[in-house]
């Protein structure tokens, strides 16, 4: 008696690699969502602490800012229009309100404000 189980006639290899990558292209949330996982882990390995509550709260406090500009952007590029000067904008907000933070912060702040409109 055969007691080998029934062999399934699989595509080659080609074809499987084929199958993976459209998947993967069909789903970019979870490559996207595995390869943050992976940096996650890779960076706590090399330098350990890294996943303390502290330490990702004041990440993603550093990391707001530019996160708010980043999805006013995607807004803008997604309706059609091209608008590639936010970081300047910015850059010369942020230089404005560091020249002027000494002397008066609400002035300083406003001014940033009127450089970004």
């Amino acid at each position: 008696m055969d007691t080998r189980p029934p062999q399934i006639d699989q595509p080659p290899l080609a074809a499987r690699v084929v199958d993976a990558r459209r998947e993967l292209s069909d789903h970019p949330m979870y490559v996207l969502g595995t390869l943050l996982l992976a940096l996650l882990i890779a960076t706590n390995i090399a330098s350990p602490g890294f996943l303390l509550p502290g330490n990702l709260s004041t990440t993603l406090l550093n990391a707001a800012p530019l996160g708010l500009l980043a999805a006013g952007q995607t807004i803008v590029l997604l309706t059609g229009g091209i608008d590639l000067s936010v970081s300047a904008i910015a850059t010369i907000g942020a230089f404005f309100l560091a020249q002027q933070g000494g002397s008066s912060a609400p002035l300083a702040i406003v001014g940033a404000l009127g450089i970004g409109l």
